[in-house]
């Protein structure tokens, strides 16, 4: 894992907006969180069982770059309507390397 915390998100989102969400997933969403600094790997993981269909991980520097400068951006640009309208995204989950022994 790069740096010392992870957000992981699972998402469901509806099959007739799955396009649409991978779409704008893929080309804007990604791209912002990646270009906020200390935000230093994503990826999107996709289901194969039933259960959310999506999940997002996040690998960040530390937790301090969770501050909530993520969350100022998403509201400016409206986000929460954007991610209401493609479906449930269950509760992010966030951790510190710390927190973890190694493998």
């Amino acid at each position: 894992m790069l740096g010392k915390a992870a957000v992981a998100m699972w998402w469901d989102v509806a099959p007739e907006s799955r396009a649409e969400w991978e779409d704008w997933h893929t080309h804007e969403h990604m791209p912002e969180r990646l270009a906020i600094p200390g935000f230093l790997r994503g990826s999107r993981w996709t289901g194969t069982t039933p259960g959310p269909r999506y999940c997002v991980l996040y690998e960040v520097a530390d937790l301090a770059v969770l501050d909530g400068k993520v969350h100022a951006i998403t509201k400016d640009r409206g986000e929460g309507t954007i991610l209401f309208r493609f479906g449930a995204l269950r509760a992010p989950a966030t951790h510190s390397h710390e927190e973890f022994a190694p493998l």
